[in-house]
């Protein structure tokens, strides 16, 4: 509604500005790491990607999730719940930069075999996720299974200019715990 309205004003200039934080530098803190369950390892050290993960030896966790920017929250909060709730161990990749992709990241998560969860801020068939996926498959070192991935992402409709239909539009923990649940 906003972005149509914008337009049917006649002027010539026009700014569209979204405000991000480094949200990994700001959630993933060691205090709530641990208050989660979660240790942290850092692969690639020119553009670095965080794993985060919850078993002990960082080794085929039942679930791998993938995300970036204001999904990492919400990617944290699943996989505590998995922990506590349904003893599914999770692996989550954090990437610092999202294009272009890190071939480093690529091969860590392709080497995995367990089901993939790639949580998308932007829509499922455009964003980042789907070229992660592309990269993936690409890899020599690909395991993957490609019944046991999906994207989870907001539907391909404008976002909402409403704080509370904003939330309900983007995936979240509920969302998030939901697919796993369907894919266990």
């Amino acid at each position: 509604m906003l972005f149509r309205q914008v337009f049917k004003e006649h002027t010539s200039v026009k700014f569209f500005i979204e405000n991000k934080i480094d949200y990994p530098k700001t959630i993933i803190d060691d205090n709530y790491l641990i208050s989660k369950g979660l240790k942290r390892k850092i692969i690639n050290t020119d553009f670095p990607t965080t794993v985060l993960f919850n078993n002990e030896k960082n080794i085929d966790s039942d679930v791998i999730i993938c995300c970036y920017g204001g999904m990492v929250e919400h990617a944290i909060e699943t996989s505590y719940n998995l922990l506590i709730d349904d003893e599914i161990t999770t692996k989550i990749y954090v990437p610092t930069q999202i294009s272009p992709i890190d071939d480093s990241t690529i091969n860590s998560i392709a080497s995995n075999n367990s089901i993939m969860i790639f949580v998308e801020q932007g829509y499922a068939s455009t964003g980042w996720c789907s070229q992660l996926i592309t990269q993936l498959i690409q890899s020599e070192k690909c395991k993957c299974d490609l019944s046991k991935i999906k994207i989870i992402g907001p539907l391909e409709e404008p976002i909402p200019a409403n704080i509370f239909k904003e939330r309900d539009f983007f995936p979240d923990s509920r969302k998030i715990i939901s697919k796993v649940r369907e894919l266990t």
